[in-house]
């Protein structure tokens, strides 16, 4: 079966669906302008490429990701950006941005109590910390994971990733943000009308599901898949048409600087 490490392709079939995010976002920016703009879990560059089209040919631009095969695909990608292969809580730049931009990557960041704070103090007065983070953790999609992994003879192979993600609540990310800058959030629910159940499978392979099976030894993976995708197709009944409705949970929020 496929590498289970990131997959750029992977991550890009659903591209329109995932890039819905991240034009909403630019559009509730603040109209100013950027001179320095930095696209934090840039993954193949599909968001940072929005966001040169947001900023303009005139903005500095850098593109940050953790895996090396999403910023080799980001590289060779025509997006004028510089690309940097490096996680988010060890990005520390050495002059202030005017908008840190981040779509879809901080819910894979532990320690964000301290992150955020110091991504606010890398931004020029008046800048913005402009981030989306998926919060449908307690949805189908992500239980039928936790089912699987305790109905299998893989249960004590991944239990340790029960942490995975650091999902907080809206209003932790007020109390963290609100002493060092005026925020905005909002929650927004998509509902992504796919061909059927077994493109969520598709969908969370090339992102939530990739942990789970990168832990699993030889041989496991196809059977954990064939699980998982039996209950998808069980938790996500078909449309008269054949398509199915994925309901997807996103929480958004920008901080503004003070000053």
């Amino acid at each position: 079966m496929a590498n289970p490490d990131w997959n750029p392709d992977l991550y890009l079939r659903f591209e329109r669906e995932r890039e819905l995010p991240v034009l909403d976002l630019l559009h509730r920016l603040a109209d100013r302008p950027v001179r320095r703009g930095a696209d934090l879990g840039c993954g193949p560059g599909n968001s940072t490429r929005h966001l040169r089209r947001h900023l303009g040919a005139d903005a500095r631009l850098v593109g940050v990701d953790v895996d090396a095969a999403m910023i080799e695909s980001a590289r060779a990608s025509d997006v004028d950006a510089k690309w940097v292969h490096q996680s988010i809580n060890d990005w520390a730049p050495t002059e202030p941005f005017d908008l840190i931009f981040s779509n879809a990557a901080l819910q894979w960041v532990h320690g964000q109590d301290a992150l955020l704070p110091r991504l606010v103090e890398c931004l020029v007065p008046g800048g913005q910390l402009a981030a989306q983070i998926p919060t449908h953790t307690h949805t189908a999609v992500h239980q039928a994971i936790h089912q699987t992994i305790a109905d299998g003879p893989w249960a004590d192979d991944l239990q340790h990733l029960a942490d995975t993600f650091e999902i907080r609540e809206p209003s932790d990310y007020f109390d963290i943000l609100t002493p060092h800058a005026d925020v905005e959030l909002w929650v927004t629910e998509y509902i992504h009308v796919l061909d059927g159940p077994d493109d969520i499978v598709r969908w969370i392979r090339g992102s939530g599901l990739r942990p789970f099976l990168q832990a699993l030894r030889d041989g496991q993976q196809d059977d954990f898949l064939n699980a998982y995708t039996q209950r998808i197709h069980a938790a996500y009944p078909q449309q008269a048409d054949g398509s199915v409705l994925f309901p997807f949970r996103r929480l958004f929020f920008i901080a503004t600087r003070a000053g």
